[in-house]
């Protein structure tokens, strides 16, 4: 999940397709997670699991499947859970490919 386009502005945004490096870190806030380097014009672009766009601020969340919320709020189910997954399967740094795929 990730926020709509707003023509890649920092915090509003989501970050432009494309390819990118995925270095594993220990965020302060999120724990350990995967930063993403070479985004165009942005930095500290995370990999962190969330419920709902609004909890984002240009990083991504990993989810299960798009569902609606009580009070018909849409989000993603299971972040953490997939992330952990993500995780699992990746292992380490990693080059990834993002498509974008915006859920407000």
């Amino acid at each position: 999940m990730e926020l709509p386009w707003r023509n890649n502005e920092p915090d509003v945004s989501c970050i432009p397709a494309g390819t990118y490096t995925a270095d594993l870190i220990e965020s302060d806030k999120h724990g350990t997670v995967y930063e993403l380097r070479g985004v165009p014009q942005r930095t500290d672009i995370q990999i962190h699991s969330a419920n709902f766009a609004s909890q984002l601020k240009g990083c991504l969340a990993p989810g299960k499947k798009i569902d609606t919320f009580k009070g018909g709020k849409r989000g993603v189910t299971f972040s953490k859970v997939t992330l952990g997954m993500l995780m699992e399967r990746m292992g380490g740094d990693e080059e990834i490919q993002v498509c974008v795929h915006p859920l407000a």
